[in-house]
């Protein structure tokens, strides 16, 4: 094997590596994308209900102050 032929198979093995870990991470991205939405929907779920049992509830100091 030419010093050229297996330069070639170093690189064609590096990127069928770097095909499998971009693969991998992007998995790994759409489950926290999945996550996150899932989580923002909670969150707006959680901020609607508080509004609807106290919608009158402000930021104004309590009145002791």
């Amino acid at each position: 094997m030419s010093e050229t032929d297996k330069r070639l198979t170093d690189l064609e093995v590096k990127v069928a590596f770097q095909e499998d870990l971009l693969a991998k991470l992007d998995e790994v991205l759409r489950t926290v994308r999945d996550e996150v939405e899932g989580l923002r929907r909670d969150m707006d779920a959680l901020r609607e209900a508080v509004e609807r049992q106290a919608p009158d509830a402000t930021d104004e100091p309590p009145p002791h102050y």
